[in-house]
Order: C-alpha cells, then structure tokens, then sequence
C-alpha cells in the first residue's frame, strides 16, 4: 500500500479509537509524563503534519503538541487496530526547515 492509502487507514483507525499499547509502552509515557488521555486527545483532535514509512506498516506521525513541541507517535498498523511503538515529544525546529533569503 501507498503512503498516502496508509495515511488515510491510520487516520481512520484513530477516529475508531482502535488504538492498543504495549505494557512496555505504557510504562515508558509514564515516566515521559505523558497520560494516555493527553496521547488520545493528540490524536483524536490534532492534524497529523509529518509521516515517515520506518519498515512494513510501521509509520511515524508527527502531530502540532505546543507551540513549540511536536508529539511524535510510532505505530504498527493492523487491518484491525495500530499498535503504539513508542510516543515522545521533540522540538518542533526539528521538523521545520529554516526560512531561506
């Protein structure tokens, strides 16, 4: 499947909150001090502005955090849910690229 089939797959999947997360992952939001509810309201309600296809169905997604954040979400798709890799927050300057002259 296309990047963009893949995308539009993904975003469905959020809206049907098919999302599942691993004990692994749970533990490490936790001290990431990310609740899950804070993970579902990011992806439920914010605009996906970045994707990257890291192997066989499994993508990373960049989503507008703060004003100065980006939640990065890495996930495993499924024909029936996403599993989630691994959530972070980075700088947003890492996504954008510097105005030129």
């Amino acid at each position: 499947m296309d990047l963009l089939g893949a995308l539009e797959d993904i975003k469905h999947l959020f809206t049907q909150d098919s999302i599942r997360m691993t004990k692994h992952e749970k533990i490490r939001t936790g001290i990431r001090e990310l609740s899950p509810d804070t993970i579902k309201d990011t992806y439920q309600n914010k605009d996906i502005v970045g994707i990257i296809e890291q192997g066989p169905d499994v993508y990373k997604l960049w989503f507008i955090f703060t004003t100065d954040k980006d939640l990065n979400i890495v996930v495993r798709r499924y024909p029936e849910y996403l599993l989630l890799i691994t959530v972070f927050e980075c700088e947003k300057k890492k996504r954008l690229r510097p105005p030129y002259p």
